[in-house]
């Protein structure tokens, strides 16, 4: 199941999403932090989460594209990305302005 579904508790068209449980903003993005700290890895998200291999895929593209120069403001903007991916998923579970896949799709591949 795609993670915008998972993170958002809702289907493209509104209904609830009832095929697998959902992953609370703030627990998904603890984990990712953590990934990033080197306290967990991405394979253990994927398995504790049930998410396909893929699903995180644009989210760690984004990521590693985000580079400069200057290695604490790398890790910076990195975090401020971290950070907006939280944001996002905190609106799709309230289906405000993310309420597709495509709209997430849109705002992960735009920042």
């Amino acid at each position: 199941m795609a993670l915008f579904h998972r993170l958002s508790g809702f289907n493209d068209d509104g209904t609830d999403h009832t095929d697998d449980p959902t992953i609370s903003s703030h627990q998904f993005a603890a984990g990712i932090r953590e990934v990033i700290r080197g306290n967990v890895t991405r394979a253990q998200l994927e398995t504790t989460w049930g998410l396909d291999p893929t699903d995180l895929d644009a989210i760690v593209a984004k990521f590693q594209s985000i580079t400069n120069a200057d290695a604490d403001v790398q890790t910076l903007l990195r975090q401020l990305f971290v950070s907006a991916v939280e944001d996002w998923a905190m609106l799709a579970e309230q289906q405000i302005g993310i309420t597709t896949q495509a709209i997430w799709d849109a705002r992960v591949s735009g920042y």
